[in-house]
């Protein structure tokens, strides 16, 4: 019985790892280019969550 627990508690964990990993997938990085919003050639975190933001259409 806690061999049962333990492979159901172990497996929850790497599936709700996986979910989390695939649902940044889709998000903007630090190096992409259209993220830089004003052109200055860096990416700041507040033009990442703007970027991000509009992407999504929130």
């Amino acid at each position: 019985m806690k061999r049962f627990l333990l492979s159901a508690m172990v497996g929850s964990l790497v599936v709700l790892s996986m979910a989390s990993i695939a649902s940044a997938k889709g998000q903007t990085n630090r190096k992409d280019a259209s993220a830089d919003l004003n052109g200055d050639g860096t990416v700041t975190i507040s033009e990442l969550q703007r970027h991000n933001r509009d992407y999504r259409g929130k």
